[in-house]
């Protein structure tokens, strides 16, 4: 799930049109989406437009601005659906726990370049199993629901 500003959507005084969309990963099949006015009003759109699909065992990934509790918890009680979340500084706490992590212990994973919008981009990828009896304070912003794999991107 992700939102995004419609470009050439806004014209004089009126901003542009913002949408939030569910998109399948493998075929690029938007399943929904509605318009939610501002960036802002993304997190209040974001149970309604999964609601009605069956996500059991499904994987649901979305950015920064989606990674609350609340959302998460509802995915994964209410909706039986796995996740991935990006934890950037508007979970501090979260964020802090997976940079404490020993990152330089782990090898990379998956590294990809490419030159766009005239420059050139490296990023990374680490991951990491997570010890749930090892760990007194799991280093997840979603405590029980939260297992298995976190991620480091980074730029290489």
């Amino acid at each position: 799930m992700d939102g995004k500003a419609l470009s050439g959507s806004a014209h004089r005084r009126q901003r542009h049109r913002h949408l939030l969309s569910a998109v399948t990963h493998a075929l690029a099949v938007t399943l929904a989406q509605a318009e939610v006015g501002a960036k802002a009003n993304e997190t209040a759109a974001f149970r309604p437009l999964p609601e009605p699909r069956e996500l059991t065992g499904g994987v649901v990934t979305f950015d920064a601005l989606h990674s609350v509790k609340d959302q998460v918890r509802w995915l994964v009680q209410e909706k039986k659906a796995h996740y991935i979340a990006v934890i950037k500084g508007n979970q501090p706490t979260a964020s802090a726990q997976l940079k404490a992590l020993p990152w330089q212990k782990v090898p990379v994973a998956h590294t990809v370049s490419r030159a766009e919008h005239g420059r050139s981009e490296s990023r990374s990828l680490k991951t990491m199993a997570i010890a749930r009896a090892r760990a007194p304070r799991p280093p997840v912003i979603h405590g029980p629901e939260a297992r298995g794999r976190v991620s480091q991107p980074g730029a290489a």
